[in-house]
């Protein structure tokens, strides 16, 4: 979230946290702009996952994915 926040608002954008707001499907609003932010577990240098979920109400709602 810290990552996004901060890449958001060096592009001149003033993002807002969002993320405690239940049924929005996206964590950050940023403008226009509605972003989720999806962590991966590293373990080793290796990605523990290769698979990235999204509800649909993610899939619906978000403009922007972040991905850390």
């Amino acid at each position: 979230m810290n990552v996004a926040l901060t890449h958001e608002k060096a592009h001149n954008r003033k993002p807002q946290n969002v993320s405690n707001q239940r049924g929005l499907g996206y964590d950050i609003l940023s403008g226009n702009r509605k972003i989720e932010v999806k962590g991966q577990e590293w373990k080793w240098k290796k990605l523990r996952s290769s698979f990235l979920y999204l509800t649909e109400n993610e899939l619906k709602n978000l403009t922007h994915l972040y991905i850390s």
